[in-house]
Parts: C-alpha cells; structure tokens; sequence
C-alpha cells in the first residue's frame, strides 16, 4: 500500500493549487489596488487605458500609431475631451466640444501662444478730433464696456488722449462699479498713451461690472477727448 500525506505528495498538491490559483488571477486581472507610497512607472512605450463597460475607450496615455507619446480622454459617447497631437513635426494639446470642435489649444506650428480662440484685437480712433470729447467741466462718460462678466482676476486699460486746441487742458480718469481706479491723468492739446493697471476686478467669477472712461474740462475753451482699449490678465 503506497505512502499517503507524505511531505513529498503534500508539497506537490501545494504547488499544483498555487498554478491553478495564479492561472484564475491571470484570467481575473487585477481587480483593486492601491498605492500608498511612490508611483506607477510605465516603461519602454507601455500605456495606460481606461476602457468603460460599453467597450469605449475613455482615456489613453501612451504611444500613438507613429510612437509619439499622447494623452486623450474621451466622454462617453467616445468624442474626444482633450487630447495631444502632431502637426506640423510638433505636438499640441486641444480641448472640444461635443461636436468634436477644438475649442482651445495651443498653436503646434510656430511653437507659441494659442491657435483657438481666435481673440478679437481692439483698435482705437487715431485722430485726434475724431476721439469720443466733451467741452463739459464735470465729469461727463466718453466710453464704457458695457456690464462684463468677470472672466480674468485683472483688467489693464490703455487710453489715448489729447484735447482739440492748443488753449485747452483736461482730465481723464476710469470708474469701475462707480469707484475710480487708477490716478487722475492730465490731457493736453497732443496725442499721448496712458497705461492703468492691471486692477482686481471685485466680485465673483462672471460677476457683472462696468468700466467707464471719464473726462472733463479744466482750462480753455476747446475739447477733451479719449479713447480706451481694455483687456483681461491672469493674477
């Protein structure tokens, strides 16, 4: 009668429980983890995906089918959110929208600075005696913005002013929500430029607000005109 529960036969049916317990886990894959100190280091071109319960591949980080290295992430209807790429030799990043329209990125060709939006530039009169005036001593509103939502924490203003005849001096000054800010600027009968700010925008995120460019007469009998150009900075 042969030997039973013997150490050699014990440690054989161990190793044989471990192979079909190691096979299971292959097949399982790796279900939770977690990470408590270091990282995860992915190697030689190896890639991280995210693929969602429809079969739909909702983020990518890893190389494309030309070996560049890439990140996209896709909703659920598998349009992309934000994703890298190439063109013209170099990469670029891109935020769309839901009809698969960029929306944001940078620009990949020159190298700098944002290919979308395309943002408006603000012109201003280059006549002196076509600039928005008043022949009035009080205060009296040459331009506003309008009420703005608050999208940038600062706003700069470049103004260009002069007065309409050699005998006339001036102010100008700008109002934001009724409070100036800024110094006083003094106007006389030449073009000149004058820089204010940046200034903090009060309020919240898409708060409403107004600026508002004053002038007034304080010598002579011409004209005080002025113009401005604003635009929203980063803190």
């Amino acid at each position: 009668m042969g030997q039973v529960n013997q150490p050699s036969n014990l440690l054989d049916r161990i190793i044989r429980i471990e192979k079909r317990v190691e096979d299971i886990w292959k097949k399982v894959g790796l279900a939770s983890a977690v990470i408590r100190r270091g990282g995860l280091t992915l190697l030689d071109d190896a890639y991280l995906r995210m693929v969602d319960d429809n079969n739909t591949e909702i983020v990518y980080i890893g190389p494309d089918q030309d070996g560049k290295q890439i990140i996209r992430i896709r909703r659920d209807s598998g349009a992309d959110v934000l994703f890298t790429y190439t063109a013209g030799g170099r990469q670029f990043w891109a935020l769309t929208d839901n009809a698969r329209q960029i929306v944001v990125s940078d620009d990949a060709v020159s190298g700098q600075g944002i290919a979308r939006p395309w943002l408006p530039i603000p012109v201003q009169t280059s006549r002196y005696d076509h600039l928005p005036s008043t022949p009035l001593t009080d205060w009296d509103q040459l331009q506003n913005t309008g009420y703005r939502p608050k999208q940038h924490p600062l706003w700069s203003v470049l103004i260009k002013h002069c007065t309409t005849a050699p005998d006339t001096k001036g102010e100008v000054r700008l109002v934001l929500d009724g409070v100036q800010v800024g110094t006083t600027i003094p106007v006389e009968y030449y073009n000149t430029w004058a820089g204010v700010g940046p200034f903090p925008v009060p309020g919240t995120h898409m708060s409403a607000h107004i600026l508002e460019l004053q002038a007034r007469r304080t010598a002579g009998t011409g004209r005080v005109g002025a113009s401005m150009a604003v635009e929203g900075l980063q803190s």
